[in-house]
């Protein structure tokens, strides 16, 4: 296909996709797009009440064409796209015995889209189950005929515009980002439900409900603060005031358990606050154990939240639980909630139960990363998290670690080592230097290394970086940027400041995440 051509598309996307005349008197669109009000859920029905006579007389692709009718070469290869998509539909429809089955139509579109997003394609008999629930769910909805051809049509339309900008757009790594975005936007179209709202579970797709929302709250009295809300991921349920879920994790099982705290005004210390609530809502084993740092990262869509964390042993158990403790800024509210990662053993086997606990945390923090994504704040969303002033001075960071080694044939014994340290100085007017050196290896045998260099630093959100102007390692290096994502700042009363910085910008910053003692920067130093 020609240049001109890909480059339209790529520009006219997001006017395409969405697109159809009002669907206000199809009530089959209009009661799927409100999935993501309602929820979709596991319910399945097997039976016939989507499937319909086809009516040659409706032409929805034609109609949905002259959305491209100010461009023939466009509306050309949309053209074809769609008699090539319908045919492909017909052939595996007629395969899977679901002809003439809306149902079918639908959830063949959708698990596309969700198969675009995943990265990784649906089976047919997830399809298939996916049709069965939406049968289910619109068993009692009342269409014609022509509504349920149309309904069909109008969700193949939407995922193949998709299929052809794929094909307009190549397989490079930016065209596959713009890619996802036209997924995400179609399967939002075609659901009314955010992607990250839709969970695969056992290869079942489920969709969460609308979130649970204060925001029309005038008076905040024990409940949650105006404007915050949260999604309860699928597969999650309420037990005694905790939000719960679970999973298996190598033949045990771990849990993510969220319960809501009254939301509070701001009071002029946070750290205080949070070590107070710390102590009126854990576990008597952890009252005294959590984390002399406050740890700050964004939840959800970009909302401000803060936190504190600690492990120890809940009444009953003999291996320890971690909990964290939020704080989200709502502005004129805070709202806290407590985040406690859970382990246990079906089979109630006892040994070794503490380290295998300890094992699991990085299983259970991810299942709280489902959670923690769903909350939203419009008021506060994208609201500075760190104060750039916070960040001047002159830290230092540091790390060593030894190894004893022991000959088994001879009894021989030696010790290799990794020392590593260096200064990081942020200057106010945005510059800064910096010097690294280490030393590894064994005693006779040492390897020492060095760098040293400078530039300009900048603050975005909670993104550092530092862009080199001059570096030097003595070998010729051409370094990349440093881009560090800031997981905490503490500014002590003498002026002296700790910062967490993290280097790895994929991992999420919470419990599990922050206890490397290499991303800890200070003012104070050693001696």
């Amino acid at each position: 296909m020609m240049l001109r051509t890909i480059l339209v598309v790529m520009m006219l996307w997001g006017g395409v996709i969405g697109w159809g005349q009002s669907f206000d008197e199809n009530p089959l669109i209009v009661a799927a797009k409100q999935f993501g009000a309602k929820g979709l859920g596991k319910d399945v029905d097997s039976g016939s009440a989507l499937k319909y006579a086809p009516n040659g007389k409706l032409d929805f692709k034609g109609k949905y064409l002259k959305k491209f009718e100010s461009d023939k070469e466009i509306q050309d290869f949309y053209k074809q796209v769609f008699d090539s998509g319908f045919e492909e539909f017909r052939k595996q429809s007629i395969e899977r015995k679901a002809q003439n089955d809306a149902a079918y139509a639908y959830a063949f579109s959708v698990n596309l889209m969700d198969s675009i997003i995943q990265g990784e394609e649906a089976s047919d008999e997830m399809v298939d189950h996916l049709a069965g629930q939406v049968r289910a769910a619109l068993k009692s909805v009342i269409a014609t005929d022509a509504q349920k051809q149309e309904f069909a049509e109008w969700a193949l339309c939407e995922s193949f515009v998709v299929v052809g900008f794929a094909a307009a757009l190549g397989e490079t790594e930016d065209s596959l980002k713009k890619l996802m975005d036209v997924a995400e936007a179609t399967f939002t179209t075609l659901t009314g439900a955010e992607p990250e709202r839709a969970r695969r579970e056992s290869g079942i797709l489920l969709i969460a409900a609308d979130p649970v929302s204060s925001a029309n709250t005038s008076e905040v009295v024990g409940g949650l603060a105006p404007g915050f809300s949260f999604s309860v991921p699928s597969g999650w349920e309420s037990k005694e005031g905790w939000i719960v879920g679970s999973m298996e994790h190598y033949g045990n099982m771990v849990g993510a358990n969220i319960r809501m705290l009254p939301a509070m005004k701001p009071t002029s210390d946070l750290g205080a606050t949070l070590r107070s609530l710390w102590k009126q809502n854990t576990p008597k084993g952890l009252v005294n154990n959590f984390s002399g740092m406050v740890f700050r990262r964004y939840v959800g869509d970009g909302v401000p939240a803060h936190f504190i964390c600690g492990r120890g042993q809940q009444d009953g158990e003999t291996w320890d639980s971690l909990f964290s403790l939020y704080i989200v800024d709502c502005g004129d509210y805070w709202q806290p909630f407590v985040l406690a990662q859970t382990w246990w053993d079906p089979s109630g086997f006892a040994p070794g139960a503490s380290m295998t606990a300890s094992l699991s945390y990085g299983g259970s923090a991810d299942l709280g990363e489902v959670f923690l994504k769903t909350i939203r704040n419009p008021k506060t969303k994208g609201a500075a998290l760190v104060d750039a002033s916070a960040l001047v001075g002159d830290f230092h960071f540091g790390s060593g670690a030894s190894m004893n080694w022991v000959n088994v044939y001879s009894g021989a014994t030696s010790t290799t080592f990794v020392s590593s340290g260096g200064s990081l100085s942020l200057a106010k007017n945005g510059t800064f230097t910096y010097t690294y050196s280490s030393a590894s290896g064994a005693v006779g045998a040492t390897i020492f290394r060095k760098a040293t260099g400078k530039g300009n630093w900048t603050l975005q959100g909670d993104i550092l970086t530092c862009k080199w102007t001059q570096y030097d390692q003595g070998d010729g290096y051409q370094v990349k940027d440093y881009v560090y994502r800031v997981a905490g700042v503490v500014v002590f009363e003498g002026g002296e400041r700790v910062l967490v910085l993290k280097q790895d910008l994929d991992k999420p910053i919470n419990a599990v995440t922050v206890t490397d003692s290499a991303d800890y920067f200070t003012t104070r130093k050693k001696g």
